[in-house]
């Protein structure tokens, strides 16, 4: 598979890695499947709805999606302000 790259952060696909400027960023497994799932779509607004569908597949709450938001923001450092809500609406990442 193809990495998905913007600026100096890279998801590598194959190893399912995140790297930003060629340092390793620990990320659980569904914070990785998130930041995958925004970054395959960038500046586009998902609903948490189509988030809690396509990346946990089951029910849980709207709470767990901005609990892993804010960890992910957190630990993307310079690029956490990427990831971006649309209040009422829901989060994307914009690339612009």
């Amino acid at each position: 598979m193809e990495n998905i790259t913007f600026e100096t952060l890279v998801l590598d696909q194959d190893n399912k890695v995140c790297l930003i400027d060629d340092k390793e960023v620990v990320l659980t497994k569904k914070e990785y499947e998130l930041l995958l799932f925004l970054l395959n779509k960038p500046n586009f607004i998902h609903s948490r709805e189509d988030i809690i569908n396509q990346v946990w597949g089951k029910t849980v709450t709207t709470r767990t999606v901005d609990t892993n938001i804010m960890r992910l923001r957190q630990k993307l450092g310079k690029y956490g302000e990427n990831i971006y809500t649309r209040m009422g609406f829901g989060y994307g990442f914009k690339t612009k």
